[in-house]
Protein backbone atom coordinates (compact mmCIF):
# COMPACT_ATOMS: atom_id res chain seq x y z
CA UNK A 1 0.00 0.00 0.00
CA UNK A 2 2.66 2.36 0.91
CA UNK A 3 4.44 1.97 -2.71
CA UNK A 4 1.51 3.01 -4.60
CA UNK A 5 1.26 6.14 -2.08
CA UNK A 6 4.86 7.15 -2.86
CA UNK A 7 4.63 6.53 -6.76
CA UNK A 8 2.06 8.84 -7.81
CA UNK A 9 4.15 11.39 -5.54
CA UNK A 10 7.31 10.21 -7.22
CA UNK A 11 5.84 11.03 -10.45
CA UNK A 12 4.59 14.18 -9.92
CA UNK A 13 8.15 15.15 -8.44
CA UNK A 14 10.22 14.02 -11.78
CA UNK A 15 7.17 15.91 -13.59
CA UNK A 16 7.68 19.33 -12.00
CA UNK A 17 11.67 18.90 -12.42
CA UNK A 18 11.10 18.33 -16.14
CA UNK A 19 8.68 21.06 -16.34
CA UNK A 20 11.29 23.16 -14.30
CA UNK A 21 14.43 22.19 -16.36
CA UNK A 22 12.27 22.53 -19.79
CA UNK A 23 11.65 26.57 -18.55
CA UNK A 24 14.88 27.28 -17.78
CA UNK A 25 15.99 26.37 -21.11
CA UNK A 26 13.40 28.92 -22.87
CA UNK A 27 14.54 32.00 -20.26
CA UNK A 28 16.95 33.69 -21.87
CA UNK A 29 20.71 34.06 -20.11
CA UNK A 30 21.20 37.01 -17.52
CA UNK A 31 24.38 39.19 -17.95
CA UNK A 32 26.64 41.14 -16.07
CA UNK A 33 28.45 43.93 -16.87
CA UNK A 34 30.95 45.89 -14.88
CA UNK A 35 33.95 48.21 -15.13
CA UNK A 36 37.32 47.50 -13.57
CA UNK A 37 39.51 50.57 -13.12
CA UNK A 38 42.47 49.23 -12.20
CA UNK A 39 45.15 51.73 -10.92
CA UNK A 40 48.42 52.23 -7.69
CA UNK A 41 47.46 53.85 -4.69
CA UNK A 42 49.10 53.86 -0.94
CA UNK A 43 47.65 50.84 1.56
CA UNK A 44 48.97 48.46 4.10
CA UNK A 45 48.11 45.37 2.94
CA UNK A 46 50.49 43.68 5.97
CA UNK A 47 50.62 46.59 7.62
CA UNK A 48 53.62 48.52 5.60
CA UNK A 49 52.34 51.40 3.77
CA UNK A 50 53.31 50.89 0.19
CA UNK A 51 52.06 51.56 -3.43
CA UNK A 52 50.05 48.54 -4.56
CA UNK A 53 48.04 48.20 -7.33
CA UNK A 54 44.04 48.00 -6.80
CA UNK A 55 40.85 47.25 -8.83
CA UNK A 56 38.03 49.37 -7.65
CA UNK A 57 40.13 50.78 -4.88
CA UNK A 58 40.15 46.70 -3.15
CA UNK A 59 43.02 44.60 -2.68
CA UNK A 60 42.26 42.02 -3.85
CA UNK A 61 39.93 42.78 -6.49
CA UNK A 62 35.82 42.53 -6.45
CA UNK A 63 34.20 39.40 -6.61
CA UNK A 64 32.16 38.17 -9.30
CA UNK A 65 29.35 36.05 -8.31
CA UNK A 66 27.76 34.24 -11.54
CA UNK A 67 25.47 31.23 -12.77
CA UNK A 68 26.29 28.84 -15.52
CA UNK A 69 24.63 30.43 -19.07
CA UNK A 70 24.85 33.88 -17.57
CA UNK A 71 26.93 36.36 -20.18
CA UNK A 72 29.89 38.65 -18.35
CA UNK A 73 31.36 41.60 -19.89
CA UNK A 74 34.45 43.16 -18.25
CA UNK A 75 35.51 46.24 -19.36
CA UNK A 76 38.88 47.42 -17.72
CA UNK A 77 40.38 51.09 -17.26
CA UNK A 78 44.32 50.58 -16.99
CA UNK A 79 45.02 53.79 -14.91
CA UNK A 80 48.31 52.59 -14.23
CA UNK A 81 50.90 55.25 -15.41
CA UNK A 82 53.53 53.14 -16.72
CA UNK A 83 52.50 49.37 -16.81
CA UNK A 84 50.85 47.73 -19.42
CA UNK A 85 48.12 44.99 -17.64
CA UNK A 86 46.32 41.76 -18.36
CA UNK A 87 43.88 39.85 -16.26
CA UNK A 88 43.15 36.59 -15.42
CA UNK A 89 40.73 34.35 -13.05
CA UNK A 90 40.34 32.07 -10.52
CA UNK A 91 37.85 29.32 -9.43
CA UNK A 92 36.46 28.67 -12.75
CA UNK A 93 36.50 26.44 -16.26
CA UNK A 94 36.68 28.35 -19.24
CA UNK A 95 35.31 25.99 -21.55
CA UNK A 96 35.10 26.50 -25.18
CA UNK A 97 37.19 29.55 -24.73
CA UNK A 98 40.78 30.03 -26.22
CA UNK A 99 42.17 30.28 -22.97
Amino acid sequence: VRRREAYPAAVMAIRGIRNTLLALLWVPAASLSTTFVVESKYSQPDCVDRLVISVNGQIPGPLLRVQPGEIVEVNVQNRLRDQSLSIHWHGMQQNNTPW
